[in-house]
Order: structure tokens, then C-alpha cells, then sequence
């Protein structure tokens, strides 16, 4: 689906996404996979890529973002063989969920003890 974008001089004034990141790969190369993630910014990509690098089969990660910042991020990922890059990614990305899970168990937790006062929207 195509982001909305309203143009100024040439240049993204506003950009309205839909909800969810889509991971289109743009290279795969033996243990080597080169991917964009439509429908996303660098905070995503940011965090994902230091997950990977906590992966011991992850020889090298890395993102980028063209400038100015308004594209789309590219992340690229290298491993040792013994696991393939999807997996990495795959086992990362559910790593970040359980933590995201813990996250917000623990902030619900305070909430109810009045310990924090926050909206947790689900």
C-alpha cells in the first residue's frame, strides 16, 4: 500500500503510513540478505539492528536512511553460516516482542500499584 504524501518544493511535508512495517528484500546473496522495511522509520531499524548484533551468527548489521530522513530504511545483515539471515531476523524480531511483552506487563503492574500513572493502549 502507498503512503499518502503531500509535496512541498519538492520536498515530503507530511507522510501519513499505515500501521506495520512490510520487509521487502531487495538482495539475497549465500548468508548475506539486504532488506527495506516499507512502512517504517529509523527507530525500528535502529533497534532491530542492535538485537542482530547480540546474535552470535551475526558476522555484520547494519541500517541506513536516505537523507533527509523521509525514506525508507534499509537494513543489511551478514552471518556466519550457521543460521541464515532470515532466521536471525526472525528469532530477533520475536526476541523484541517477548520484550515488548515484558515491558508492558511490568508498566500495568505499576500502574496498578499506583506506583505509574500512564494510558497503555493496546
Amino acid at each position: 500500500m502507498a503512503s499518502l504524501t503531500k509535496t512541498v518544493i519538492g520536498r515530503p511535508r507530511l507522510q501519513r503510513r499505515l500501521p506495520g512495517a512490510f520487509v521487502r528484500v531487495l538482495s539475497k546473496k549465500d548468508n548475506q540478505l539486504e532488506f527495506a522495511l516499507d512502512n517504517s522509520d529509523q527507530t525500528f531499524a535502529s533497534v532491530l539492528v542492535d538485537e542482530l548484533r547480540k546474535d552470535s551468527h551475526v558476522t555484520f548489521s547494519a541500517y541506513r536512511v536516505p537523507h533527509p530522513p523521509t525514506g525508507t530504511p534499509t537494513v543489511a545483515i551478514s552471518t556466519d553460516g550457521v543460521e541464515t539471515p532470515e532466521q536471525a531476523v526472525a528469532q530477533a524480531v520475536k526476541r523484541l516482542s517477548e520484550a515488548v511483552a515484558r515491558l508492558q506487563g511490568d508498566l500495568q503492574a505499576m500502574q496498578l500499584r499506583g506506583e505509574v500513572y500512564i494510558l497503555l493502549q493496546k
